[in-house]
């Protein structure tokens, strides 16, 4: 289990902040000022150190101060936590050698990735009895979470027709979705009119639920690829669900940074993988999805148009090396 030090002389803010990473499934030892916390951390030897700024007796500047000169304590990570907000503040706190900085009000969800962040960095990855030690062990958790919350709000199932938009580009995220039957492809627009399908969901699935963690409107769009059987969660309740149950939530943030990871290698994909082999693998690929799902290239779901989008080429292109082959 890893170990956290927590130094903030805010007495709720503490305890708040505390229980908070104890759901999540971390040990916390607190401190309410910078000089106890500098003791502290000598006697408990902390995986990490989340650390107000403005403290009485010795403030954070002058704890990270003391962190860095000493051998046993240098190396650990170092977050501020703190309600200065100015770019001087934080550019004087990396300078001293801070990892993050973290400003107040801050939620849940931003704390936890902040931590998680800082974990993966140093250790890659969270090495804790509660954290799943693969990503499919995330995926089948928060898939029978999801389930058991459909349940308990006795969501009922929404019949939706091909090409229905589930959300798009610029919207703020509202709700999170279930898909029970069917494909929802994702894409996203260039300003001269271009598509780039990203993402390919197929049921029983959930669509929306790294968009709803974090606070920015949706960079692509959603739509129904077939006909679709979907159930719909308010984002809030979700949220609430998963604020509530820290393994979940650690889980939920797993899989949010593997989808951020998974966007980052295809646009490496796509730009360095030749024309003609990025065709015909994506094409391959494409063809044992559906028929994993029980689809078939007779269906005919994809045109080849959208087929181009998915391989990241123009249509006339994707023709062209398919006649060849």
């Amino acid at each position: 289990m890893k170990k956290i030090l927590l130094i903030e002389d805010h007495d709720e803010i503490r305890e708040n902040t505390a229980e908070i990473l104890g759901m999540a499934g971390f040990e916390v030892k607190t401190a309410a000022n910078g000089r106890d916390g500098v003791a502290l951390a000598r006697e408990a030897h902390p995986d990490l150190v989340i650390c107000d700024i403005m403290m009485p007796i010795l403030d954070g500047y002058g704890v990270l101060h003391l962190f860095r000169r000493d051998d046993a304590l240098s190396q650990i990570p170092f977050i501020f936590l703190t309600a200065k907000a100015e770019r001087s503040d934080q550019r004087k706190a990396m300078e001293l050698g801070a990892d993050d900085y973290l400003t107040k009000p801050f939620s849940e969800l931003e704390l936890l990735a902040a931590v998680e962040a800082r974990f993966q960095k140093t250790s890659n990855g969270l090495q804790r009895s509660a954290a799943p030690r693969k990503l499919q062990d995330a995926k089948d958790q928060i898939s029978e979470f999801f389930k058991a919350l459909i349940k308990e709000e006795a969501t009922e199932t929404v019949r939706l027709p091909k090409k229905h938009l589930l959300f798009f580009e610029g919207q703020f995220p509202q709700s999170v979705f279930w898909l029970e039957k069917g494909i929802v492809k994702h894409y996203r627009t260039t300003a001269f009119g271009k598509s780039l399908i990203t993402q390919l969901d197929f049921g029983p699935a959930i669509i929306g639920l790294s968009d709803a963690l974090l606070p920015h409107p949706y960079p692509g769009f959603a739509e129904a690829s077939t006909a679709i059987e979907v159930k719909v969660l308010p984002r809030e309740r979700v949220i609430k669900a998963l604020s509530e149950n820290g393994t979940m939530l650690m889980n939920a943030l797993q899989i949010q940074s593997d989808f951020t990871k998974q966007m980052k290698d295809k646009m490496v994909h796509l730009a360095y993988t030749p024309m003609r082999e990025r065709v015909l693998n994506e094409a391959e690929t494409l063809r044992k999805l559906l028929m994993k799902n029980g689809y078939s290239e007779s269906d005919k779901i994809f045109s080849r148009e959208e087929m181009a989008q998915i391989a990241g080429t123009a249509t006339e292109s994707l023709i062209r090396v398919l006649h060849e082959k």
